[in-house]
């Protein structure tokens, strides 16, 4: 079977969305399939997508070409668009694909890229769509692009997603009525699946948050001004943040103006989430909008508690009071309440890893790209 996968995701050289569709092409391709990826231009090989290339799958790369801002520019997209009926997408019918699988970083991405959402829609290839981060904070329904979203998520073959919230919450916006779906894990990319043993608590309390630096998705700085409020101030704790993005000097600048910037560490991006929960004894992630949050499954394995808010499938995963803390809306109230909760058991947390960890692993899905192989491959 001929797999053509096609990711959405430009501006990063990788994500979290990345990860499923990487492991299904180097399955795929283990399992005796063909498998074509197209993808972004990179400014670096991650070392995932060289993964997939050693599996023997072919990847070929487009240039994301919004309309240009000059006069010329956009005669010459318009004319090679609408005179020449180039569309980018075309490249994959020479690798002649039995099917079709988009993994968007998006939540409706297929619908609203109007060449892949018309590749999609004129050709006989039967294709399977996979959205990721949805959001569920104001919603804007655009009446433009509805028809456009039901038209190709009602037609796919079938829909897969990594949380049942973000089915709902997707088919609730946009009338979807699909009824071949699949739900997924992500995969866990850890040096070792062995217990990480929960460091000491010897007064200083140390928070981990493991995300991208960008507050409108992650909410770092409502967390910055939750741990600013004098109750917060008068606590014995640190707060580590691992990651990189646009949003840093921000963080650093609020950090300063709540007169917590020798209790805030920004540790940079890492590549061993293990080394991270070595040190670190709850995870707070107060994010806006999810799927479901790779750093949380890797914390739990690790046997950490969470502290989050109740977005994307976080809640089929922590349960709240058990193995974490569930904050009920994306604010500072309520993020406050969470993580109130979990300082006053924070004696219980080195008892809670042991049962946080055993959980997930009866719950995980270990088998998710044999799986999600199986679903596209008899689904056409």
């Amino acid at each position: 079977m001929r797999i053509a996968i096609i990711s959405t995701l430009f501006g990063s050289d990788h994500g979290g969305s990345e990860s499923l569709w990487v492991k299904l092409a180097e399955h795929a391709q283990v399992q005796g399939h063909e498998v074509l990826a197209y993808v972004y231009e990179k400014k670096v090989l991650h070392p995932a997508l060289q993964a997939v290339i050693d599996s023997g799958a072919k990847v070929l790369y487009q240039k994301h070409s919004g309309i240009p801002a000059s006069l010329g520019g956009k005669i010459k997209f318009h004319f090679k668009r609408k005179i020449l009926k180039h569309n980018p997408y075309s490249v994959l019918n020479s690798f002649k694909p039995d099917l079709i699988y988009v993994n968007q970083a998006g939540s409706i991405d297929a619908a609203t890229d109007q060449n892949l959402r018309e590749y999609l829609e004129k050709g006989d290839v039967p294709y399977f769509v996979n959205p990721h981060q949805v959001s569920e904070i104001d919603v804007q329904v655009d009446p433009v692009q509805l028809p456009n979203v039901q038209n190709i998520f009602n037609h796919a073959k079938g829909l897969i997603f990594v949380s049942k919230r973000n089915k709902e919450t997707l088919y609730r916006a946009y009338g979807l009525n699909n009824e071949n779906v699949y739900y997924s894990v992500y995969p866990i990319v850890l040096s070792s699946l062995d217990n990480v043993s929960y460091p000491p608590l010897n007064g200083l309390v140390k928070f981990a948050t493991v995300a991208a630096l960008t507050c409108e998705q992650k909410g770092q700085d409502i967390l910055m001004r939750v741990l600013g409020s004098e109750k917060w101030k008068q606590r014995n704790w640190i707060w580590n943040l691992y990651g990189k993005g646009p949003d840093e000097n921000k963080l650093r600048q609020l950090a300063k103006e709540y007169n917590i910037e020798d209790r805030v560490c920004f540790r940079g991006f890492t590549n061993d989430v293990r080394e991270v929960w070595k040190e670190n004894h709850l995870h707070v992630f107060p994010t806006l909008s999810e799927g479901m949050p790779l750093a949380i499954t890797e914390s739990l394995v690790c046997g950490r508690p969470v502290t989050a808010t109740d977005i994307g499938g976080i809640a089929e995963w922590v349960k709240d009071g058990e193995t974490g803390f569930i904050a009920s809306k994306p604010n500072a109230e309520c993020i406050d309440e969470a993580l109130e909760r979990a300082w006053n058991k924070k004696r219980e947390w080195a008892d809670m890893s042991v049962q946080i960890r055993e959980q997930f692993i009866q719950q995980y899905n270990f088998d998710y790209a044999d799986d999600l192989l199986k679903f596209i491959a008899t689904g056409i």
